[in-house]
């Protein structure tokens, strides 16, 4: 009954696992019956039930049962199954036979039910060392500080219950082709690692097939195999360990070939380490990589916190025309930079740059940028000029690493109501004023950082006009996306800023209504990119004082 029972649980299906087994035991005056009902796939019975041999692991249910009883019968259903096994109960008869007759008899009965009593005991007693042995490791997990270490204390274990001679275990590492080497126990490492593709391997044979390899006598290693290195005469078994059809690694345990070969009992106890022991290894794997990602986590979030300390802490107002800033990035660190720098008394200047690329590279050529434009204080009132130094600075180390830079910079000069700027392959600011009409977009024709050789970079200039609203933005903002695919574009933020003119709104008017606006319509899609603005706006009563030697708006100046 009990082997009637292990088997229609273990092979019971996931979905039918709900579903009782029913067992009906029915006592005649000459018969007993057993009756199990199961929810199986179920089998077919086979015409003959024979003894397993040593080294097969499964099977001995059906032996034990069809030998204790007396009639055995399995009916498959669609959804149920059925076995019905019958034993009589006929007292034993008086012997009609000689003594001798009946003693051999008897003998060979018993002989019979020992050999059968053996293997089960063996059986039983494997068990038991494997959850002794589990139990026992399992308290040495917290203090286990190598995987390798660990792995040794199992399989050394392992080896001296089942007297084996000499171990090795082999981890898959993920998503590669090859097989590195754990643990040994042998003096010295026999390979570091093994290709799959390697010829004659009996480890590599198992990690194809899914199966256990066994080697010996009768099934000789070949001349190539690196398991010859404990020995040429050897024998036993290559075990490939799995979890979740995924492969962890192989185990293979041998011993000399004089000896027996492994029994069944002892090839369980090979089986339920090894799951036991891959686990552990997977299980310290994903500690691993949790640790790693936590480090990851906090050492982004110091850079993030670096960068943040790099952007302005307080924007320049000069004579009531006011500046702000405002960038979000896609990742926790990204490649835009603003910067709003106080020059004197009457101006300010004005950058932004996007860093090809997203994460901390970008990041680490924004800071670099930074520090080059702020160490040449003495070409800021020149953005023409402070282009051409920064593109000699950076050009190197840009080209050698494949990464350009566009950028933007406006010099501010709030005595003479004039504006410099020089653009390196940026997009064109914008500016608006009250009843102007359409906003206005200005730019020049230079190319990024570091992406040509050392060049002049033009400069331009233009009037400060009462009522100016102008606003430098990286292309994370026009590139915006909604839940429809559709883009943010530049019909959008002209929009804005010619209602942030119209309606006089100040700079934090204007970032809070820009940022609303970017909200609404990407809705609850991913950011795929940085967003940065700056923005100026001039008070209506500004009025500039008139210089005549100053050139006419959009006449370019030389940047030498």
């Amino acid at each position: 009954m009990m082997e009637a029972l292990n088997n229609a649980i273990l092979h019971c299906e996931p979905e039918s696992r709900h579903r009782p087994v029913e067992i009906l035991l029915v006592c005649f005056p000459d018969e007993i019956e057993l009756t199990v009902t199961d929810h199986t796939p179920g089998f077919d019975w086979p015409e003959t039930v024979v003894l397993p041999t040593e080294t097969d692991v499964s099977g001995r249910g059906l032996f034990l049962i069809d030998s204790l009883m007396d009639e055995v019968a399995y009916h498959r259903g669609g959804e149920r199954n059925w076995l019905i096994a019958k034993r009589k109960l006929t007292p034993v008869p008086r012997p009609t036979q000689n003594t001798e007759t009946i003693t051999n008899e008897l003998r060979k009965s018993l002989d019979e039910s020992n050999s059968t009593l053996e293997l089960m005991t063996e059986e039983l007693s494997s068990c038991y060392e494997s959850l002794s042995a589990i139990y026992c490791f399992s308290q040495e997990l917290g203090k286990a500080n190598e995987t390798r270490a660990f792995a040794g204390q199992v399989l050394g274990h392992l080896s001296r219950i089942i007297d084996a001679d000499w171990f090795v275990c082999r981890l898959h590492p993920p998503g590669s082709n090859r097989l590195e080497t754990l643990v040994e126990s042998g003096p010295e490492t026999v390979t570091p690692s093994i290709e799959f593709d390697t010829a004659g391997s009996l480890e590599v044979q198992a990690v194809h097939s899914r199966q256990d390899q066994w080697f010996g006598s009768e099934e000789a290693l070949s001349p190539d195999d690196l398991l010859l290195s404990f020995g040429d005469d050897q024998s036993g078994i290559v075990h490939p360990c799995h979890l979740h059809d995924t492969l962890v690694g192989v185990i293979t345990l041998g011993r000399s070939a004089s000896q027996p070969g492994f029994k069944s009992g002892e090839i369980s106890m090979l089986h339920t380490l090894a799951d036991f022991l891959m686990i552990h290894i997977i299980n310290s794997r994903f500690q691993e990589s949790r640790v790693e990602s936590q480090l990851v986590e906090i050492e982004l979030k110091i850079a993030r916190q670096i960068q943040c300390s790099l952007y302005p802490e307080v924007f320049p107002t000069i004579h009531d025309c006011a500046s702000i800033g405002w960038t979000r990035s896609a990742r926790q660190v990204g490649g835009d930079y603003y910067d709003a720098i106080e020059v004197g008394p009457h101006e300010m200047l004005l950058v932004i740059a996007d860093v090809m690329g997203k994460g901390v590279p970008a990041a680490m050529f924004a800071a670099v940028l930074r520090s080059a434009i702020r160490t040449a204080s003495e070409d800021w009132r020149h953005p023409g000029r402070l282009m051409t130094h920064v593109n000699n600075v950076l050009l190197k180390d840009l080209k050698q690493t494949e990464v350009f830079i566009t950028a933007q910079v406006l010099h501010i000069d709030v005595a003479a109501g004039a504006i410099r700027f020089a653009n390196a392959g940026h997009l064109p600011f914008l500016t608006a004023t009250p009843g102007a009409g359409a906003p206005s977009r200005h730019s020049t024709d230079n190319m990024p950082l570091g992406v040509g050789g050392k060049v002049l970079f033009e400069e331009r200039e233009f009037a400060l006009q009462p009522g100016l609203r102008l606003a430098l933005y990286s292309d994370g903002i026009i590139d915006a996306v909604s839940a429809t695919g559709e883009r943010f574009g530049f019909e959008r933020l002209e929009n804005w800023i010619q209602d942030s003119s119209d309606n006089h709104f100040d700079t934090d008017r204007m970032r809070l209504e820009l940022t609303r606006r970017l909200d609404s319509f990407e809705g609850k899609v991913a950011q795929s990119d940085d967003q940065t603005l700056l923005a100026l706006t001039v008070p209506d009563s500004f009025r500039r004082i008139p210089n005549p030697s100053e050139p006419s708006e959009g006449q370019s100046i030389n940047a030498i």
